[in-house]
């Protein structure tokens, strides 16, 4: 029985970037610019400039204000990167940790006992099995990735790197290499059309000590993230677990994966915490993990990872969802989407209006 149901839909997609501006789902984001405004300025009396055509000068200048914009509280003139020895630490061991997470095989498991299993009571779970016909495992190897997409823009992430994918001619080829498991087939968000639709799904990229720092995902959507080559370490702690206790207000814990795998993640196994234990997973290539709405995780690179991901909302988890069905509002097919302060429909017309729970 395969594993797998339908390609999934293009997605937008954008520049360079250089600075933080926002959020994407769950992950803060840097303005992606127009490539002159990475470029040195030339000097006024018209003499040429070395630096200008220096790739190396461009690649120092980028990497500093890489290290400034994620950890404003370090100082790059002054050394501090490698005064603290972050570089060195022993944060990528996974001596000691236990993965306790279920693992299933995708074709021991029918999408109803899914939702029943995991989806409905908010469990999550290790899916395994359900990459073995990708492409993607040949495709996206990290040479092959190189070499195939080496003139192409994705967009830089300051935790890891989201990029959309597939709107371009050179890149379209990367919806053919992986399907979305018929486990998270149904996609809710799909009937608030393209426009309306909050960003959903990315291919990330990152190095050994990158990852994700510790987060809820929004709008009450789960997610499945499918690793594809690499290997990568969770953390997951039940919804209700006390956030001023999880993400304390200290420098660099909530921006950085790494920060608070190394400060925060220690204090969660000392017999004096007062919440729930984290749920430790090592994530293998070819293992899908499923995070349940609600459940704040936490995700560090251990080497050189490529992974592919996507929120959803589904029927089984729609009454733990920030939107319900209210019934029809007007005569005509097409959906509404509601506004956080009013609920109002910003649609003109509409079937079904989702209405936001406070």
């Amino acid at each position: 029985m395969p594993c797998s149901a339908g390609a999934p839909e293009t997605c937008t997609e954008t520049g360079k970037c250089t600075q933080k501006i926002g959020a994407s789902p769950a992950k803060d984001v840097l303005e992606c610019a127009p490539a002159e405004r990475l470029q040195p300025k030339p000097p006024e009396n018209g003499e040429p400039s070395s630096e200008i055509d220096d790739p190396a000068v461009l690649r120092d200048k980028r990497i500093r204000a890489a290290k400034r914009a994620a950890r404003s509280e370090l100082s790059v003139s002054k050394g501090d990167w490698r005064r603290h020895n972050l570089a060195a630490s022993n944060i990528l061991t996974t001596e000691g940790i236990v993965d306790r997470a279920p693992r299933v095989h995708c074709q021991d498991l029918t999408p109803a006992q899914f939702a029943e299993r995991f989806e409905r009571p908010r469990q999550p779970v290790v899916i395994t099995g359900a990459t073995d016909s990708w492409s993607a495992h040949a495709n996206w190897r990290p040479e092959v990735l190189a070499e195939r997409y080496r003139d192409h823009k994705f967009k830089v992430g300051s935790r890891s790197f989201p990029g959309t994918f597939g709107d371009r001619s050179t890149s379209k080829s990367m919806l053919k290499d992986y399907t979305v498991p018929h486990f998270f087939a149904e996609d809710l968000f799909q009937h608030v059309g393209k426009k309306k639709r909050p960003p959903f799904r990315w291919v990330v990229v990152g190095p050994p000590r990158s990852g994700s720092g510790l987060h809820i995902d929004p709008l009450a959507t789960s997610a499945w993230n499918a690793l594809v080559h690499g290997h990568k370490r969770w953390a997951l702690f039940p919804p209700g677990t006390p956030k001023e206790l999880l993400l304390p207000r200290e420098p660099g814990i909530e921006r950085e994966a790494v920060s608070w795998f190394g400060k925060v993640y220690p204090r969660t196994l000392a017999p004096e915490w007062p919440a729930a234990r984290p749920m430790d997973i090592i994530q293998g290539p070819g293992e899908i993990v499923y995070v349940p709405n609600g459940w704040w995780h936490a995700v560090l690179n251990l080497d050189l990872t490529v992974a592919v991901t996507q929120n959803f909302a589904s029927t089984s988890n729609f009454e733990h969802s920030p939107f319900i069905s209210v019934g029809r509002v007007l005569g005509q097919s097409a959906y509404g989407w509601s506004t956080p302060a009013t609920g109002a429909s910003n649609s003109k017309s509409s079937d079904i209006m989702f209405c936001k729970i406070y």
